[in-house]
């Protein structure tokens, strides 16, 4: 490119601008990777073994009865009907018995229901 200038090294002297007289130490730079590591094994396996005590603990505090009440044997069993209506064998809902206490509502609407007593 003929239009611009050519320059030796010896011609462009900045006495504000120069080399770095040292570069990063790779010694310190390595020296901080194997502390990190090492830190992070150290975190992972005490992590590790906090968790393990914990469930040991929770599990030594679930072996034993937690009151001295006796369970009755029935408490397993529910005592309520069930909420659907029981299956015959057909696959057809087996009849129910009407529920007195149930008023369907003309419409669908709210307002039609009797007034409850108070």
């Amino acid at each position: 490119m003929p239009e611009h200038n050519k320059y030796g090294d010896d011609a462009i002297v900045n006495p504000e601008t120069h080399h770095e007289k040292s570069d990063v130490s790779v010694r310190a730079l390595m020296l901080f990777i194997a502390i990190f590591v090492v830190f992070g094994f150290v975190t992972h396996i005490t992590l590790w073994l906090l968790f393990k005590g914990l469930v040991h603990v929770e599990q030594r505090r679930q072996a034993g009865p937690v009151t001295e009440m006796q369970r009755p044997a029935a408490m397993s069993v529910p005592q309520n009907p069930p909420v659907l209506p029981p299956v015959d064998h057909k696959g057809t809902e087996a009849t129910t018995p009407p529920n007195p206490h149930h008023h369907p509502s003309p419409g669908g609407r709210a307002d039609a229901y009797p007034p409850s007593p108070r």
